[in-house]
């Protein structure tokens, strides 16, 4: 078994209203993966405050999280392994924002 630590760090915010940068603030999201090369379980911090429900992709180029527990708001969240950055994008109820920014693999 092989965990993989990811460290997202946001960097810009964009909504209906207009873009931002951001206060850098990160985030980890956590892999376990077994023999096979198949994730086992995952976690995202918390911090994210979309809660997604389940890994829609995973291969070598493309992490895709999405869903939400929250009612009203859906969501996700791709990494993309290769540029190293990702994307989460949230709707909730009508009201859309997206977040954008870097991550760093830890591979343990």
């Amino acid at each position: 078994m092989k965990r993989v630590t990811i460290k997202c760090t946001y960097r810009t915010a964009e909504n209906p209203r207009g873009s931002d940068n951001l206060l850098e603030d990160d985030f980890i999201v956590e892999l376990q993966i077994d023999d096979a090369g198949e994730v086992a379980s995952w976690t995202v911090d918390d911090r994210t405050a979309c809660f997604y429900t389940y890994l829609a992709k995973y291969d070598a180029n493309e992490i895709l999280f999405e869903g939400s527990e929250i009612e009203g708001q859906t969501g996700s969240l791709c990494i993309d392994c290769k540029s190293k950055c990702f994307m989460q994008k949230s709707d909730v109820n009508g009201e859309w924002l997206e977040l954008t920014g870097d991550v760093e693999f830890m591979c343990s």
